[in-house]
């Protein structure tokens, strides 16, 4: 499969929008661009109806900006993956995910890793570790924790890191 992803994004919104998009090809997802289901606030976001999955492309810091998207989770019951792109170069996809359950989104931030297989994953940030966050296979379907992470992302984190940023930087994210 080719990852295509229209013209060079050029903005920091531009950036985050393309990386969104090569995230959803990456994990197999069908996604929309314009859905009925969203409010006016989530028109930007990607939605993933076979997954019940809001991606989200985020421009600056993401945790300030849970609270917003946290409410947007809960009024569609939908699990959400904030997507960010770092201002380095290589460039990094940072993401946090939220897993809507019964009311509550849990959350969890990482970032994005493949392996030398090029399964992708979210795995938890080395350099801004929290015990709570999680792994996530990125599979079609539903996203939800792993109980058995890849042995490559326990054992050598930073390979992982540097095929997703290659895949970043071809895909003309840098």
């Amino acid at each position: 499969m080719k990852y295509v992803i229209p013209g060079l994004p050029s903005s920091e919104k531009d950036r985050a929008e393309a990386a969104a998009i090569l995230l959803a090809q990456m994990a197999g997802w069908k996604f929309e661009t314009h859905s009925l289901m969203l409010p006016l606030e989530a028109k930007d976001h990607l939605v993933v109806p076979a997954a019940d999955l809001l991606i989200v492309p985020t421009v600056g810091p993401m945790r300030p900006q849970r609270p917003k998207v946290e409410r947007i989770a809960r009024q569609t019951r939908c699990d959400v993956i904030m997507v960010g792109v770092s201002e380095t170069k290589p460039a990094h996809l940072y993401c946090i995910v939220g897993i809507w359950s019964d009311g509550c989104v849990q959350w969890s931030a990482g970032m994005y890793w493949m392996s030398r297989f090029a399964k992708s994953w979210i795995i938890p940030d080395p350099d801004d570790f929290d015990p709570t966050d999680q792994y996530f296979r990125l599979i079609p379907g539903r996203i939800r924790t792993s109980n058995q992470p890849d042995e490559e992302a326990l054992n050598s984190p930073a390979a992982g890191f540097f095929r997703a940023d290659h895949v970043l930087a071809v895909a003309g994210i840098e």
